[in-house]
């Protein structure tokens, strides 16, 4: 967790995970992972399954840096805080917008436009130095920002706010303060991907894989940590694991714990 918390650069996410303690039912809770972007160091956190502000103060504590989320509304307690940069999450955007999509054709021009920002940053990734990108984004992509902001801004008052491109907009506005951010330094990301990518495992076992109590969920975030950590750093988990199993037993008191993370 200090090793995450320590950087200037997080992502945060949080999904969904079953809890089996209760005879005949189950139950929702929930499980929260903290990225760190620049340097190796990722954590899964689980806190009586909850969702709540409180969680993200207590797991967070004192970080300051820039701190990359959804629209998840908790994360609002930030917006304020001293030190805390807040980011947001094309990607996130861009969904709301394929869900209008369906319905609604005018939905496409955003997408245009997001395909756009993220063509950009493909041909950007040759460009090693972050000044440079920082540069070229301000030069490029804040441009198609402000399109793409002016569209919604007409296109809001053609459509009701409860319709799935009036949702989009109001979400995409919701973020909008934050969207941009990632031009600020060459080093941000456009979207939150990384962290999803990092919870993918459970998401998609999400039918099958479960703990039968609070204790059980603790104890599966201490191993997608560790798990997390090795594909993180580039490392193959199962020898890690093994390795490391059979040498705690022969080290000496006080064993220095982080050391052994991969």
């Amino acid at each position: 967790m200090n090793r995450a918390l320590t950087t200037n650069y997080i992502q945060v996410d949080e999904t969904s995970h079953v809890i089996t303690d209760r005879p005949g039912s189950a139950r929702k809770g929930y499980i929260w992972v903290v990225r760190s972007v620049l340097t190796p160091g990722i954590f899964f956190y689980y806190d009586k399954g909850l969702r709540s502000k409180e969680v993200v103060l207590k797991m967070l504590k004192n970080y300051k840096g820039a701190l990359q989320t959804d629209g998840y509304a908790v994360y609002s307690i930030y917006e304020e805080k001293q030190g805390v940069l807040p980011l947001g999450c094309m990607a996130h955007v861009r969904r709301k917008f394929e869900n209008a999509l369906t319905t609604t054709p005018e939905a496409q021009k955003a997408l245009d436009y997001i395909a756009l920002l993220y063509m950009l940053e493909d041909n950007l990734k040759t460009e090693k130095a972050n000044h440079k990108l920082r540069k070229k984004r301000e030069e490029k992509a804040y441009p198609i920002l402000q399109q793409m902001e002016n569209w919604m801004k007409q296109t809001a008052n053609t459509c009701t706010p409860k319709s799935p491109l009036g949702k989009a907009i109001s979400y995409a506005f919701g973020m909008w303060p934050h969207i941009g951010r990632y031009c600020k330094e060459g080093y941000y990301h456009i979207d939150n991907n990384g962290v999803e990518n990092a919870i993918r495992t459970i998401t998609l076992g999400r039918n099958y894989l479960f703990s039968g109590n609070e204790s059980g969920a603790e104890d599966n975030c201490i191993f997608y940590t560790l798990i997390g950590s090795c594909l993180q750093a580039g490392i193959e988990p199962y020898q890690w694991l093994n390795s490391k199993l059979e040498k705690i037993p022969t080290l000496q008191n006080p064993v220095n714990w982080e050391a052994l993370l991969p």
